[in-house]
């Protein structure tokens, strides 16, 4: 799940992004899954965030999985282009 805080003042976005242990349950993703989704769509929660400039946007496990494997392929590709070795 992602939440994205960006402050309307900067070209900065700050990112929550959160993650279990290695080897959780599908069964315990999923429940931590919808009951975060839940809390960040809570109507009261969601207004004040937003208010403050915070860009709320909840994502599946799957989505979640498919940005983390995106974004070491590309940062990779940043590293093999700089000619930097893997450690």
């Amino acid at each position: 799940m992602q939440v994205y805080f960006c402050d309307p003042r900067s070209l900065a976005a700050r990112k929550l992004r959160l993650l279990g242990p290695p080897g959780m349950a599908p069964s315990v993703v999923s429940k931590f899954n919808k009951v975060l989704n839940e809390i960040i769509n809570e109507e009261k929660l969601h207004t004040r965030l937003t208010a403050a400039g915070v860009a709320i946007h909840g994502s599946t496990a799957a989505e979640f999985g498919a940005f983390i494997v995106d974004e070491y392929d590309r940062c990779d590709a940043v590293r093999q282009s700089a000619g930097i070795a893997r450690p």
